[in-house]
């Protein structure tokens, strides 16, 4: 039901598209409106995670090695800090933004709630400490259930890096990781199947 659905985008920009996205494709049904903040994700409250079930993101993919991205991670670190009482596990090294996203919702979020996230693919394969120790989090903390690899043809053109779809649950107990690859142009998947 739309009144159960909460989304948040810090690009005003995309506000209106997400309104009617998620607001007018079954107006007729009046099932009430979804909720859209416009907020930094550092401002997000621990409260306004309480009842949600499902994550969805595709945070912004930013590199920890420059001084703009330094002060984002640290904001997003002291944000975790202040309000969950426990200090950042990955505002550490060269690790990117994304990372800090992908912390601040599964720490604000309650055990079992799934999230599906788009990602560097790099942080699968990169033998940097940093990675190895951002791959145990996804494990014990993100409960990394799937990884799921698709084309990257025409899905965005304005980002060079590959990425795949990260797939958990929190504090997951599985015991395998399920690698999934789809070969199929994604605009010709048969999604009814």
């Amino acid at each position: 039901q739309k009144k159960q659905l909460w989304a948040n985008e810090i690009d005003y920009h995309f506000i209106d598209c997400l309104i009617l996205r998620l607001n007018l494709v079954n107006i007729k049904k009046n099932e009430g409106y979804a909720k859209i903040t416009n907020s930094n994700i550092a401002d997000l409250e621990l409260n306004q995670f309480k009842n949600v079930k499902i994550v969805v993101s595709n945070p912004p993919f930013k590199r920890g090695a420059n001084k703009e991205n330094s002060e984002e991670k640290k904001l997003i670190a002291k944000s975790i800090s202040k309000k969950i009482n426990k200090n950042s596990k990955l505002n550490i090294g060269q690790l990117g933004v994304e990372c800090m996203h992908l912390e601040l919702c599964v720490e604000y979020s309650k055990d079992n709630t799934n999230f599906i996230f788009v990602f560097p693919s790099r942080y699968l394969m990169s033998l940097s400490s940093d990675t190895i120790y951002f791959r145990e989090y996804l494990i014990n903390n993100f409960g990394l259930e799937y990884v799921i690899n698709y084309p990257h043809k025409n899905i965005f053109s304005d980002v060079a890096k590959n990425t795949v779809l990260l797939i958990g649950r929190k504090k997951s107990n599985k015991k395998k990781i399920k690698f999934v690859e789809i070969n199929s142009d994604l605009e010709n998947l048969n999604y009814d199947k």
